[in-house]
């Protein structure tokens, strides 16, 4: 299998560049902190919490809104 599969055309639908790859690598994540949550157009967007009240959370999404969800953490058992 060749190395150079970036070259293929079906590249952009299926994967993602070495940069891309490295630059996401890098990014700092804090479990307590980085959430996903629910986007009408994407399905789910990545974001920040910033504050919490009550059982609402507001978070800065990915795409720089600011959203009010509803927390919803689950208590695993095992």
């Amino acid at each position: 299998m060749s190395g150079n599969f970036e070259q293929d055309e079906g590249f952009p639908f299926l994967g993602i560049s070495r940069e891309a790859r490295a630059a996401s690598a890098s990014r700092p994540f804090d479990s307590k902190k980085n959430v996903w949550v629910p986007d009408p157009e994407d399905g789910f967007v990545a974001a920040e919490i910033q504050s919490v009240q009550g059982d609402q959370v507001t978070v800065t999404t990915a795409k720089g809104t600011s959203v009010r969800v509803k927390e919803q953490r689950k208590k695993w058992k095992y």
